[in-house]
């Protein structure tokens, strides 16, 4: 990623990253640059350094993503939090990266250099690929579900039972109403002492809430099983993934961002497709089934 994009008015040659920043501390707007080199932090407004700080003054750097605008800040050793600029969210992931490099520093105690300045950027929004080849935020919806649908096709056959029985327990659960109907208009209210009809009806109510406990019994247990095969399908392609890029990648992700990958990603990914996904459907044939009952 490129993280010097340009450089203020009579800027020193030891710069290292440049990056434009918007805003004051204070909330003023300016134009500005926020500047690091091997040992010092620099934020520049026009040609004029308005704040400079050692790089070993602290123990933590972090961006706060606001409304509109986001925010570079540090925590000196003393526990002082310093907000050094604000900046446009179209910068902030190159902030947050630059932040993650001064981490790295702190712990190593070298700043790493990196000069990829041909960084890959959708054409649409602009905004980094960051390593994938299509933007998340521009791609076409339909055609993100349509890869998603696909990787349920190994496991269809669980995936139906789990909808099949998800959409005949909503039925139950529809029709429950309706008997209660029956019985407050045909028994309750004209004080009906027909006990036969009345036991008839107590039954099947029933004996349909004894069948939406059995399909909600095997829409969990095939549901489970394609929760389990995907996620652990998700996992080890994100680990061989992770096996082919260069160390120099690796490096510059902490080995909290690899591990929330593999376990926090892929579990919001797996419960989509087998939870929300699912449910979409079901709930979709739920609102027709109402409808026509209404009618």
């Amino acid at each position: 990623m490129d993280l010097k994009t340009s450089l203020p008015q009579n800027a020193p040659a030891d710069i290292v990253y440049s990056l434009p920043a918007n805003f004051t501390r204070q909330g003023d707007k300016m134009d500005g640059h926020f500047c690091v080199t091997k040992e010092k932090i620099y934020v520049y407004s026009g040609s004029e350094i308005i704040l400079e700080y050692s790089i070993d003054d602290f123990s933590e750097f972090e961006c706060k993503q606001q409304i509109g605008t986001s925010m570079a800040q540090g925590t000196l050793k003393s526990g002082e939090t310093i907000c050094f600029c604000g900046f446009s969210q179209d910068q902030f992931l190159r902030y947050a990266e630059l932040m993650k490099l001064l981490d790295h520093c702190l712990r190593t105690g070298k700043l790493m250099e990196i000069t990829d300045t041909e960084e890959p950027v959708c054409p649409k929004c602009g905004l980094p690929l960051e390593g994938a080849k299509e933007c998340i935020y521009c791609t076409g919806k339909g055609k993100t579900m349509y890869k998603l649908i696909k990787r349920i096709a190994p496991y269809k056959k669980y995936f139906a039972i789990a909808v099949i029985c998800t959409i005949l327990s909503e039925l139950i659960w529809v029709l429950a109403p309706y008997l209660d109907r029956v019985i407050i208009d045909k028994y309750v209210t004209p004080k009906n002492t027909h006990w036969a009809g009345l036991a008839g009806v107590i039954i099947t109510i029933v004996t349909l809430l004894l069948l939406a406990g059995v399909f909600e019994f095997f829409n969990m247990k095939n549901s489970f099983k394609v929760a389990l095969n995907l996620g652990r399908d998700l996992r080890q392609e994100i680990f061989e993934k992770s096996q082919q890029l260069s160390m120099n990648s690796i490096s510059k992700r902490t080995a909290g961002e690899l591990i929330n990958r593999v376990s926090s990603d892929a579990a919001k990914l797996e419960d989509f497709i087998t939870a929300n996904g699912k449910d979409a459907i079901v709930k979709i044939l739920s609102l027709v089934i109402i409808g026509i009952l209404l009618l």
